[in-house]
């Protein structure tokens, strides 16, 4: 084998060195970004879990909100109608004791 071919073995010897290694170096960082991946999905998965149960928590207090308003409301008339009641009762009163005077 000539310097000339021995030369360029070389290089094509080294070429296929650096292309293992390139490959190499492409694998570890493709597993790099399957991992990050990896991470990224099951965040998302907690987030999206957080934000359900978010969802359910405020969809709870809206309807306690609304039960609690619709028992104010009721309680205002259950008010409404006792002052109606004793006014009924009072004038009934003053009209006793007009009567019995």
């Amino acid at each position: 084998m000539t310097q000339a071919n021995r030369g360029v073995q070389g290089a094509v010897e080294n070429l296929i060195e650096i292309s293992y290694m390139q490959r190499e170096s492409i694998d570890k960082l493709g597993e790099k970004v399957d991992r990050m991946s990896d991470r990224m999905e099951q965040g998302f998965d907690r987030l999206t879990e957080a934000q359900t149960k978010l969802t359910t928590s405020v969809d709870k207090l809206t309807e306690r909100i609304d039960n609690l308003a619709r028992l104010t409301d009721s309680n205002q008339i259950i008010v409404n109608n006792l002052i109606a009641l004793a006014a009924s009762q009072q004038e009934t009163v003053n009209r006793l004791l007009t009567k019995a005077s």
